[in-house]
């Protein structure tokens, strides 16, 4: 239960940065927001589910399908956060008065959107 909050921030993190701002439908924002959440709380699973934290009693193919989309949702994560750094840092630099001729936000034909 330990892990449960910082899962829960990983979440939320997730799903702020890369889901919330999306120009989807609500549908396809809850779906993927129910996805992070799932993958996020992989600890509870294992603890609830699997009966122990240490040793859960899961099928090995759920383990290691668990194990690799958290793994992915960290390093998803990480980039997130890079990217919102440096966004943060040109946009500081802007407010300077200092032009740097890069975009913040990039114009994608309507076609082109994922959902």
């Amino acid at each position: 239960m330990r892990l449960a909050l910082p899962s829960l921030i990983i979440f939320l993190y997730a799903y702020l940065s890369l889901v919330a701002f999306v120009p989807c439908s609500l549908w396809v924002k809850l779906a993927a927001g129910f996805f992070l959440l799932v993958i996020s709380q992989k600890y509870l699973i294992y603890e609830h589910i699997g009966h122990s934290f240490m040793a859960p009693a899961l099928s090995p193919p759920v383990l290691h399908l668990l194990e690799i989309l958290y793994a992915f949702l960290l390093i998803l994560v990480y980039l997130s956060l890079i990217k919102d750094i440096l966004l943060l840092i040109i946009w500081i630099i802007r407010c300077t008065g200092v032009d740097l001729r890069i975009p913040l936000r990039f114009q994608l034909e309507p076609w082109s959107y994922p959902c």
